[in-house]
């Protein structure tokens, strides 16, 4: 896949995240100085959970960009731009010793709704598929684990197996 090929499917990816309500950080290599593992412009994008897509260079350095993302989403206060150096040898132990600054980019999404789904069983494995193509964030709650997982796997749907709390949910209650 050719530069520009992997730059469309990047931002398509960001674009489904946004749709999905799932805020995210776009990491650019903006700079880089003598052996280093990746080109300038090189990017990737990381959500709460971790790598989503692209890299940085692999190894340690995608290993602490990504940690730096995730705790610059976990953090409110954070600035949505903001730029990091780092000498490979000296700050990320890596034996090639150049010198990369990268660029984190917040990507807030702000979802239109919020969805909760009280029972995973055969209405909801019907509209789930349906819900998960519009701009919103699904929660799927259910006491049964087999059916949280015959749903689909999307960005914009959580499901959360409520074991223990069938006397709250009497209803989805197996």
């Amino acid at each position: 896949m050719g530069r520009m090929a992997s730059r469309q499917v990047l931002w398509q990816r960001l674009q489904r995240l946004h749709d999905g309500g799932i805020d995210s950080v776009v990491v650019t290599v903006i700079g880089a100085r003598g052996s280093v593992p990746t080109d300038v412009g090189a990017k990737m994008i990381v959500t709460a959970e971790g790598l989503h897509c692209g890299t940085v260079g692999g190894g340690k350095i995608e290993s602490r960009t990504i940690a730096e993302a995730q705790a610059i989403l976990a953090d409110p206060a954070s600035p949505v731009c903001q730029t990091r150096c780092w000498n490979l040898q000296r700050d990320i132990a890596m034996t090639c010793g150049g010198e990369m600054t990268l660029l984190f980019e917040v990507e807030k999404a702000e979802a239109t709704w919020r969805i909760f789904i009280f029972g995973a069983g055969h209405v909801s494995q019907a509209l789930v598929p349906v819900l998960a193509t519009l701009s919103c964030r699904i929660t799927v709650f259910d006491v049964r684990q087999d059916w949280l997982d015959r749903l689909p796997h999307s960005g914009n749907l959580i499901t959360r197996c409520v074991a223990g709390c069938s006397h709250i949910f009497p209803f989805i209650a197996g």
